[in-house]
């Protein structure tokens, strides 16, 4: 999943122009790192279910744009994706090169080991020092690992991936104590050394210090809305979000719902589906698009703008709702087959976005933000 499923379902979105994770990926990649450390901890997967499918795509979404468009886009990336509960440093560039395996490296103690291998005293910082797991080393080991590639392109003529030479690294499997002993002695082993045990501080996880920073249902609780709504209980008065929206119980109580990691991890079957919700989605647009007498241009083209195309969407069922009087968010596509059927009729341009202010289409791009938990 991590080598090929994942980075490639990933890949497929990066072509529609909107890439990002799933939550059931992001658990997925958790427990994948969780396995490979030394002493397995299963917190670090309870951690991560704590963030909800929204939040993992909208944030994921974010720091994969940053990384393409921002001067320091691995730095400005890596900050967004710590943003999400479980998601410290290392993990997070783990999630970043789901984006970009060909130049992103996932930052483990073998890869920033062996970026120095070979290399002479001066240049080889590690030589008798433990990892550092700082911005700033990655940066150094991100830069070492850019021209590990070029190095290899220039000498054979063929393109090498940051995560293959993450792997060699890892098959390699360099220890501090090589590490240490290559400037001392070439032909010399390792020898492990007994770690001094100390007591351990039992530390707050960062779901706990957000809860504490964030009351639940407060002002600055970010899901208050869906929390004020699922504390009321079914059949209670209704709940609106920030845009007067009124919130939808069911669905709400759904997103809130703690899901268990194995029905979390994707399948085949799972992505298939996804491909056929995608599919359908961008025919409904389409059909949407000649009911409005607007066109949102080819989806396939390279300079098509889902961010447009989505503002548009809005301005649709603005429009469909005043006419019909409907007072709920949802306009499916049989709601825009009844609004032409009852010869309601748009113009030519009345949606071309160069005529909308810019106030009105933030507030369309703005509105979409947890969209699907309303009524």
């Amino acid at each position: 999943m991590r080598l090929k499923a994942i980075p490639e379902t990933v890949e497929l979105r990066k072509k529609d122009g909107d890439a990002f994770l799933e939550k059931t990926e992001l658990i997925v990649l958790v427990e994948w790192k969780a396995r490979r450390a030394k002493t397995y901890n299963s917190s670090y997967g309870e951690a991560a279910s704590s963030n909800s499918a929204l939040q993992v795509r909208e944030i994921t979404r974010k720091a994969f744009s940053e990384f393409d468009t921002k001067k320091d886009g691995i730095s400005a990336a890596i900050k967004t994706l710590q943003e999400l509960i479980g998601v410290p440093l290392l993990m997070a560039t783990l999630l970043l090169s789901m984006y970009d395996p060909n130049r992103v490296p996932y930052f483990s103690d073998e890869l920033d080991r062996y970026v120095d291998w070979g290399a002479p005293k001066k240049e080889g910082r590690r030589a008798t020092k433990n990892v550092s797991h700082t911005m700033k080393e990655y940066h150094y080991v991100y830069e070492r690992v850019q021209q590990i590639r070029e190095r290899v392109k220039k000498e054979s003529g063929k393109e090498v991936r940051a995560v293959d030479i993450e792997l060699v690294a890892h098959f390699i499997g360099l220890t501090a104590a090589d590490t240490t002993l290559r400037d001392k002695d070439p032909n010399a082993t390792a020898v492990a050394v007994a770690k001094e045990e100390r007591p351990r501080k039992k530390r707050k996880t960062k779901a706990e210090i957000y809860e504490e920073e964030h009351p639940r249902g407060s002002e600055k609780d970010t899901f208050r809305h869906i929390h004020n709504c699922v504390d009321k209980g079914r059949g209670a008065s209704p709940t609106y979000d920030e845009w007067g929206w009124e919130m939808d119980y069911e669905k709400c109580l759904q997103w809130e719902k703690p899901m268990s990691v194995a029905s979390l991890r994707p399948t085949m079957s799972k992505m298939k589906k996804q491909d056929s919700y995608f599919e359908k989605r961008r025919k409904e647009s389409k059909r949407m698009a000649e009911l409005m007498n607007d066109d949102i241009g080819d989806d396939s083209a390279s300079d098509f703008s889902h961010m447009n195309a989505s503002i548009k969407e809005e301005a649709w069922k603005d429009r469909v709702r005043t006419d019909l009087g409907q007072k709920t968010y949802q306009v499916p596509i049989e709601t825009f087959e009844k609004w032409y059927k009852n010869g309601f009729r748009a113009k030519k341009g009345e949606f071309d976005l160069e005529n909308m202010s810019p106030e009105r289409k933030k507030r369309y791009s703005d509105m979409r933000v947890g969209c699907a938990l309303r009524r």
